[in-house]
């Protein structure tokens, strides 16, 4: 399902966008994507002006069937909407202070009121998701392949089955030779990690991940041996360091994407990981 914001029945003129996957520009330039040479790029992205009133959600949709306005695309006619003006396509999305200069006076000075995807604005453009930010893929290995996702050299598991830490650990270790709780060695691990939770059980993100601290040091490890040479901690954590109190590690507590010590005991969802094997 599709939400869409804003008043149905104004009418703003509108730019329509596509993800181009090369590497960073700087703006304003011609966006090099064959068939959309009339398409200015915008960070990582190829935007379009159209000059046409519309109201949000025929802009974005084109659902209404009253409307003229046809486009040619891959050699069939069709309504138009910005979904239709490429693949991927939306009403734009705008992250940063550049991008949002560069749009609102770029195509009709005389008249910089128009969509953006999400809320009315200063005009509307179609954009898509940053296809470089890692997502999760299927996992190659023969008897790995359902549920189970590539993160680098590893496929990991989410579980949807809460487990004190212990058991958690003991439980990897049962469904593949060398499993343990997942190890995170990267942004793009944490990121992947976060993803798959976030895909199977968005309504609760907090899991096991596997590493503990050592015998109240204040030094976590890894359960699977690896190098702790990544950490993303949330904001004033670990607190429990050098007692016994806090002692296994999760992810999601209060703040997305981050770490924090918890009790073991406490039962959670969990991830597990091997090493694919060369």
């Amino acid at each position: 399902m599709t939400l869409l914001f804003g008043s149905g029945n104004l009418e703003k003129e509108f730019v329509a966008g596509r993800t181009n996957d090369s590497e960073w520009c700087h703006m304003p330039k011609l966006c090099n994507v064959y068939g959309f040479t009339d398409w200015y790029k915008v960070g990582k992205h190829c935007v379009k002006y159209f000059k046409k009133l519309l109201n949000f959600t025929d802009a974005e949709t084109g659902e209404k069937q009253n409307q003229k306005l046809s486009i040619w695309l891959k050699s069939n006619k069709v309504q138009f909407s910005c979904r239709k003006t490429a693949p991927g396509t939306h009403l734009v999305s705008v992250h940063s202070k550049e991008h949002n200069d560069y749009l609102s006076k770029k195509f009709n000075p005389n008249n910089l009121r128009f969509w953006l995807r999400g809320r009315i604005f200063l005009g509307f453009v179609a954009g898509h998701t940053n296809v470089t930010e890692p997502k999760p893929t299927s996992c190659n290995v023969n008897g790995f392949k359902k549920h189970w996702y590539k993160m680098d050299n590893y496929c990991v598991r989410y579980y949807n089955q809460p487990l004190n830490f212990s058991d958690a650990e003991f439980s990897c270790r049962k469904k593949a030779s060398g499993a343990h709780l997942v190890s995170v060695h990267s942004k793009k691990h944490n990121k992947i990690l976060l993803d798959i939770v976030k895909k199977f059980n968005p309504n609760n993100l907090r899991i096991w991940l596997g590493a503990f601290e050592l015998f109240q040091s204040g030094k976590f490890l890894w359960l699977d041996g690896s190098f702790w040479d990544y950490e993303i901690w949330t904001t004033g954590e670990p607190t429990n360091i050098y007692n016994s109190k806090e002692e296994c590690l999760e992810m999601n507590w209060k703040e997305t994407g981050r770490w924090n010590d918890d009790a073991c005991s406490y039962k959670k969802n969990y991830i597990c990981a091997f090493k694919i094997p060369c």
